[in-house]
């Protein structure tokens, strides 16, 4: 058995606990949370460590196969740029590094504490470096088509490449999803949503990341039309709502379960109000670091926080962001709004565990539970604040 101490304690599922002793397996399990200011303990052989212990890391928004183009996109162009940027650097790339920047970056995360990822797939380039990895994969296949007659069609590609998955990465989960709702059909959304019953699965799609999406549902204006029609996507059936897309499609989407908002940086009080009455599994993803670089713009957290949404923390993919780092988000977040430490690593691991049906072991520090330990180092010893010298390393 291991027992390492630390200065605080995250538990996550409890208060923090100050020199909280863990008592842990070789194999991860942990069988003891101890707080030695309410309970005798007679432990020696203890590992201490300076800064903060949590739980693994739970990365809910992630396009791992976009790794290569780090460094290749500009900077506050804003959505409608950046989508076009990645659409022509798709078509020039160098095939043969793909592979070696899906590993290192896997890698990479798993040594910064991250021990589930939530990963949006639109190729098979990410299956070696899955088969291999050490971290826990939802693979989402993301479908996209706005033409009601290539419904079927596309649903039907989405299914071989989740058999693809599933063969190759059977420890892994594997489920269909959709873009956003401004990219799908009717159709193609009522054969997702019919899917994901079937199965119990959950979904995850693009949700207000720009204002251009309520502009397209309102009245078919915007750089959307602009933006699929240079993609070659037939929009002359897809007729405006005058409402917003939750408020179009929330039928369909009742009828699944666990549904993730993903940036939702123009997210008003009247969309989240909306969205909390009118669907009963959903969280909300917050990609901080990804939204400053395309939008130059955050979301209302603190309106989120205080409607009582469920909140996440995704990294989004390298294109848009210098790492795939979530304490780097947290980081973010402690900055600009006034949220403790504690509910920031909640947000990153036992809502992402909640989400993502995989509480039962990940999550939070409890017995018999297999999490992933994260030591966050050189954090502030007075209230265990995050700066700029923080660093998250995974200890288990």
């Amino acid at each position: 058995m291991r027992k390492i101490q630390s200065d605080c304690l995250f538990p996550i599922s409890s208060n923090p606990i100050p020199n909280g002793i863990l008592i842990f397996s070789e194999k991860g399990v942990i069988s003891d949370v101890i707080d030695p200011a309410k309970i005798d303990y007679n432990v020696t052989d203890i590992q201490h460590f300076s800064g903060i212990i949590c739980p693994g890391f739970i990365n809910t928004h992630c396009h791992l196969e976009l790794s290569y183009l780090k460094s290749k996109i500009d900077k506050n162009s804003g959505l409608h740029s950046f989508v076009i940027q990645i659409q022509k650097l798709k078509k020039s790339s160098r095939h043969e590094l793909i592979f070696q920047y899906i590993k290192e970056m896997d890698e990479i995360m798993c040594n910064q504490g991250i021990v589930a990822v939530a990963d949006i797939l639109n190729t098979t380039d990410t299956l070696e470096a899955k088969s291999q990895s050490k971290i826990y994969y939802h693979n989402f296949i993301e479908l996209i088509g706005s033409d009601p007659e290539y419904a079927d069609i596309i649903f039907q590609k989405g299914v071989e490449k989740l058999n693809d998955f599933e063969l190759n990465v059977p420890q892994n989960k594997t489920s269909l999803t959709l873009h956003s709702l401004y990219a799908v059909s009717r159709e193609l959304l009522e054969n997702i949503v019919a899917h994901s019953q079937e199965h119990s699965d959950i979904l995850s799609f693009h949700h207000l990341e720009g204002q251009e999406e309520k502009d397209y549902f309102l009245n078919k204006k915007g750089t959307i039309p602009e933006r699929l029609k240079s993609f070659n996507v037939d929009i002359s059936s897809f007729k405006p709502s005058g409402k917003t897309p939750l408020e179009t499609y929330y039928n369909i989407l009742q009828k699944t379960s666990n549904i993730l908002l993903v940036h939702n940086i123009y997210a008003h009080q009247k969309d989240v109000e909306f969205a909390c009455r009118n669907l009963k599994n959903i969280w909300w993803c917050l990609c901080p670091n990804s939204n400053l670089f395309i939008e130059n713009k955050l979301p209302d957290v603190n309106l989120m926080i205080n409607n009582k949404c469920k909140l996440t923390i995704g990294s989004d993919s390298l294109a848009s962001n210098s790492s795939l780092n979530i304490l780097s988000e947290l980081l973010t977040l402690q900055k600009k709004f006034n949220v403790s430490t504690h509910d920031l690593l909640k947000m990153a691991t036992l809502n992402g565990a909640q989400y993502m049906k995989i509480d039962n072991s990940f999550g939070s520090l409890c017995k018999n539970k297999t999490p992933g330990l994260v030591l966050i180092k050189n954090v502030n010893p007075d209230d265990f604040h995050f700066n700029d010298g923080s660093e998250a390393v995974r200890i288990s």
